[in-house]
């Protein structure tokens, strides 16, 4: 019997009445599936070895998933995350199952009331969270805070011909990006010099802010009566006060949402130009193989990131 059959056979269910529908997306290393039995769904995130990962590779992997259980198991109570977090079998993560069948949304609605709600509902659970107390002790994993930076300026300081491979990637990706931002990656790519010369490394102490590091459309449910609730934690860190607010805001932005009013109070311009400097080198690397989309995505996130900069402080 696996971990899952067993798991609905604790619950008093009968495991052969178990439907398994499995979900497309999100890190390769994990297989992601949503598990029916009678009134009770599940979602499970298991890791998967693969021979192209190295030791080091799976052990991260394992690692981000032992993580993301510790911090969610100490957010239950706070309305913000799963309800239940349970590791079984060292690689499989259960959790409860947010469907679009039960009305939860996992991207923007298109409908113009529900929209406003929707973004003010998570903008406030993402501000308010950042007061949370979380124990980051025996996590095996670096700080977010510091792999952005050191995955991202840091990194990109070291690369020689910076700008002529900016410029090829825009152009190698120009038929699949808006011709605005084509234009803005243009504008990015003539002041990259500047964009290095401003930035400068996060000191501890300005890390005050408890934070998701990944606060995305698709790492957030959200009903119009039950609520917000975040998933995928991994990357949890402290970081800069309205970090998450303003990922989230850089991806509402990319599929054509416009924030400008949640602007003065939500987007923090240092945490952007940080993630500008990550989502650019991280487009840089070699093509994914098992994501062909994600490099796109990655600079149109930056470039998105650059505009709202620009929008926010035009001098």
């Amino acid at each position: 019997m696996d971990e899952i059959a067993r798991y609905f056979e604790n619950l008093g269910l009968e495991p052969s009445h178990t439907q398994m529908a499995p979900i497309k997306g999100g890190h390769m290393s994990y297989s992601k599936s949503v598990y029916i039995n009678d009134s009770e769904k599940i979602f499970v995130k298991k890791f998967v070895a693969r021979a192209d990962l190295t030791k080091l590779q799976s052990a991260h992997a394992l690692a981000y998933l032992h993580k993301e259980n510790k911090i969610i198991n100490q957010l239950s109570g706070l309305d913000i995350s799963p309800e239940f977090s349970e590791l079984i079998s060292s690689n499989s993560l259960i959790l409860p199952a947010y469907t679009e069948e039960s009305g939860w949304f996992w991207e923007a609605p298109e409908d113009t009331e529900l929209l406003e709600n929707y973004i003010s509902s998570i903008l406030s659970v993402l501000s308010e969270k950042e007061s949370a107390t979380v124990d980051f002790e025996n996590v095996d994993i670096l700080p977010s805070q510091q792999t952005l930076e050191s995955s991202g300026w840091q990194k990109l300081t070291k690369l020689p011909d910076l700008k002529s491979q900016i410029t090829d990637k825009v152009a190698q990706f120009k038929s699949a990006l808006h011709p605005i931002t084509v234009n803005s990656g243009h504008d990015l790519v003539e002041n990259i010099g500047d964009l290095i010369n401003q930035y400068r490394p996060v000191s501890s102490k300005e890390l005050t802010a408890f934070s998701h590091h990944d606060a995305r459309q698709h790492n957030i449910a959200w009903h119009p009566d039950l609520g917000v609730r975040i998933v995928d934690w991994s990357w949890a860190g402290m970081g800069l006060p309205n970090s998450d607010t303003t990922m989230f805001l850089v991806d509402l932005t990319k599929s054509g949402i416009d924030v400008s009013e949640y602007l003065d109070r939500y987007f923090n311009p240092d945490h952007a130009h940080i993630l500008i400097g990550f989502w650019l080198a991280r487009a840089l690397e070699p093509p994914s193989k098992s994501n062909p989309e994600v490099r796109l995505h990655q600079l149109a996130s930056a470039i998105t990131a650059y505009n709202l900069i620009k929008y926010k402080n035009p001098t």
